[in-house]
């Protein structure tokens, strides 16, 4: 399953994650520090990011109350956690 995603949304989550201001970089800027920091063009970032996306969750545990944001898939008809971390 993939999002149906605009560049410029990805190209804008790039900059936030490489501290970028995207009103003063190009799309060889972004390339280029999405390759030193993690080793991946833009193109494959863009990808990744699309298959991401329709794993995005909030849940709250039965049990504790506790809410959690992260990423899970349906199994057996119950959402299971992929990674997960506590909403503050």
């Amino acid at each position: 399953m993939k999002a149906k995603l605009d560049t410029y949304s990805v190209e804008e989550l790039a900059c936030c994650l490489l501290e970028l201001n995207y009103d003063e970089v190009d799309n060889d800027i972004i390339d280029q520090k999405l390759n030193d920091a993690f080793n991946i063009d833009f193109d494959s970032f863009f990808e990744l990011i699309t298959r991401l996306v329709p794993l995005i969750d909030v849940g709250q545990s039965p049990i504790s109350g506790q809410r959690f944001k992260g990423f899970s898939i349906k199994r057996d008809n119950h959402m299971m956690w992929l990674v997960k971390e506590p909403i503050k």
